[in-house]
């Protein structure tokens, strides 16, 4: 009986943690995905009473509606890395939309202004506590014939340190954030 509880109890905090966006693939509005992911806080949310942690690890996919490559890359998280990595938060906006929306945090988040919108889109960020770790413009090495390579998308992944199997042990509210 207490072990059926414990796995219920599991069961229950990975619901709520998808509830949050952890271990899913969601589709965000580009003046909200980098600050979802944990970028820009700094001085003036200190100020607030209760500041939420940002997401140990995050990947965020800068989409480009007209690339196949894009489309794969969304196929590939959806179906296979979100369920297998229930830490992370998988998100996605439309790439060159987030950039320009919200240029003044990009330019200070991206390293070294690695992403032009106009250029480098599809990109894949991978975030670790609210830091750019690594950037993929173009999805370089990661596409090769209008495919992505999944185990390169994977290894890239495991890498810059954002494939975590453990939910977040921060607390969460079992109110949906809706």
């Amino acid at each position: 009986e207490q072990r059926k509880a414990e796995l219920e109890y599991q069961m229950l905090m990975r619901q709520v943690a998808g509830f949050h966006g952890y271990g899913v693939h969601r589709q965000l509005h580009p003046n909200r995905v980098l600050r979802i992911a944990g970028l820009g806080r700094g001085a003036a949310d200190s100020r607030k009473s209760y500041v939420p942690p940002p997401p140990t690890a995050a990947v965020v996919h800068l989409v480009d509606a007209e690339s196949t490559a894009s489309a794969s890359l969304d196929y590939f998280i959806e179906n296979e890395l979100a369920k297998e990595y229930p830490g992370t938060m998988f998100m996605r906006s439309g790439g060159r939309s987030v950039i320009l929306m919200d240029s003044e945090l990009a330019q200070k988040s991206f390293p070294k202004n690695v992403l032009d919108p106009d250029k480098d889109m599809p990109a894949l960020l991978a975030i670790r506590d609210g830091v750019v770790i690594n950037a993929c413009p173009g999805l370089l090495g990661l596409a090769f014939d209008g495919e992505i390579e999944p185990r390169a998308v994977r290894q890239w992944l495991d890498r810059s340190r954002v494939l975590l199997t453990e939910t977040p042990a921060h607390d969460m509210c079992f109110i949906r954030p809706e």
